[in-house]
């Protein structure tokens, strides 16, 4: 059961898996191939034979079917997307070109050093996550136009802001366990077992969350955090370190906090980094507000089974 307190999550990642679709001839970057190679045949090319196995062919008729049950979702909403984003360019005059394509894979590249993974491993990533130079290019595009769409109002930062993602990251955080129960009988027993376990809290908590089908999450809390729900900072506050909460009452379920210690607050961040950070964070929760308005306002229509599989 995912944790009920989990930070929103990097939109650009999601944004950078999506699927492809078809860039218009202008929009191409003259440096595809370095991204991975020269764009493979058309499926349709008169007498083309993808594949052979033990020597025997199997010929398009053959795999788009099985391609379109595998992707096809994810095919028809990234083409509708893409769709509404050049109505959208050309209502407000605006053209993406190499440049602002290029500079999403400098942004690509950027996101993969600050993960710590070297910009050298880049097409095996791309390979892993099946983003081979049509659909990396066209998730590039996207990216950019998406960019150039959004409001700048949404990706200001406040000193308000920073002061606050200071706190979060530098102050005094607690490392902690819970679990999150489909009802409040369920909690309390957890709860009333962990004081009780002979073996400690910890022991009685994993032993009872497990006999209630589920496991506990841990994570490391900050009471300033709002991305944490209100009633598990209260409890955070509340709960001695070292003993199991009462039981919570969260917007999934019920819950259960064990405090393990406290974390010291340290030195923060300089106030400069935070503020990129944070309009970086911004940028990308807009841009994936964006495209899930473009994608529902745009109606589309399908008329092959096989796209709709899985959508």
């Amino acid at each position: 059961m995912r944790s009920p307190f989990a930070t929103i999550a990097c939109i650009l990642a999601s944004v950078l898996l999506g699927g492809c679709a078809a860039p218009q001839p202008n929009a191409r970057i003259s440096s595809i191939a370095p991204y991975g190679g020269t764009p493979s045949a058309s499926p349709t090319a008169a007498g083309a034979i993808p594949l052979l196995i033990n020597g025997e062919p199997v010929g398009w008729d053959r795999i788009t079917p099985l391609l379109a049950e595998a992707a096809g979702g994810q095919v028809v909403d990234d083409l509708v997307l893409h769709s509404a984003l050049e109505r959208e360019l050309r209502a407000r005059g605006l053209t993406i070109d190499d440049a602002a394509v290029r500079a999403e894979h400098d942004r690509w590249l950027s996101l993969l050093t600050q993960d710590g993974v070297s910009a050298d491993t880049e097409t095996a990533i791309r390979r892993q996550r099946g983003l081979g130079p049509e659909r990396f290019h066209d998730l590039l595009w996207r990216n950019a136009a998406l960019r150039a769409l959004v409001d700048p109002v949404e990706t200001e930062v406040t000193d308000d802001e920073v002061r606050l993602a200071s706190e979060i990251r530098a102050g005094r955080r607690f490392a902690t366990s819970g679990v999150v129960l489909p009802d409040a009988r369920s909690a309390l027993d957890v709860a009333e077992r962990a004081r009780a376990d002979a073996s400690g809290p910890v022991a009685g908590l994993w032993a009872a969350a497990i006999e209630h089908g589920v496991l506990p999450w841990h994570a490391v809390l900050s009471p300033h955090d709002p991305a944490t729900p209100a009633a598990l900072r209260a409890a955070l506050a509340a709960t001695p370190i070292g003993s199991p909460s009462g039981v919570i009452a969260l917007d999934d379920g019920f819950g259960v906090l064990l405090v393990h210690s406290e974390i010291p607050a340290s030195t923060p961040p300089p106030g400069a980094a935070l503020r990129d950070e944070l309009g970086l964070k911004k940028a990308r929760l807009a841009m994936e507000r964006l495209a899930r308005r473009l994608i529902a306002s745009t109606p589309s229509h399908v008329l092959d089974g096989g796209l709709s599989w899985g959508r």
